[in-house]
């Protein structure tokens, strides 16, 4: 295990060094030179594996505070969890802490974690925790808002199975989200 968080670690900090911050500057750049209402990011803001609940708020904080220096004042930041946002002792906890208090004070709105749903113009955003096991409360979500004009539904990770095998395919390929799936995939078509 360690060799493979050692690992990790190196590939993830050589796409730090240069290829990731020249995609958040472009990504910025944009933001600055057109009208933009939010940042979305897509999950996995940290490394995680630090096992200390402390330490592994600084960093999303940490992390946070550098990414938000790229985009205009007061625009608002909205990440989705990762997988590696969660991964460590009392990641899950930790994160979550963080990242509901973050979200609450970006939209303006207390919001909850596994789903957190906002309505933005007329448009309904809904982020989830990709590693949920009932879809109810996301089908839920979406039913509360049926006027919306568009719903989109955004996570780190899908909520249908990938191909046979597939990492991805496994966690989102529980039992228990089998039966609620054709409901989602009719409320989404």
């Amino acid at each position: 295990w360690a060799k493979i968080q050692h690992g990790e670690f190196r590939r993830n900090g050589e796409m730090w060094r240069v290829r990731c911050r020249n995609l958040v500057a472009a990504s910025g750049r944009l933001a600055w030179e057109k009208p933009t209402d939010f940042v979305l990011q897509l999950g996995d803001l940290i490394q995680g594996d630090c096992d200390d609940v402390p330490t592994h708020q600084r960093m999303l904080d940490d992390c946070i505070t550098m990414l938000r220096a790229y985009y205009p004042a007061g625009l608002p930041f909205l990440s989705v969890v990762g997988n590696h946002d969660v991964r460590g002792k009392g990641a899950n906890s930790a994160y979550f802490a963080f990242a509901e208090a973050f979200l609450s004070r970006q939209l303006g709105q207390p919001v909850k974690y596994p789903v957190v749903s906002f309505r933005w113009g007329a448009d309904l955003w809904v982020l989830c925790d990709f590693r949920m096991r009932d879809l109810s409360p996301l089908i839920a979500a979406i039913t509360a808002r049926p006027d919306a004009r568009h719903t989109f539904v955004v996570s780190h990770g899908p909520f249908t199975p990938a191909e046979s095998g597939a990492a991805w395919g496994r966690l989102a390929g529980e039992k228990e989200c089998d039966a609620l799936r054709p409901k989602l995939y009719e409320l989404l078509s």
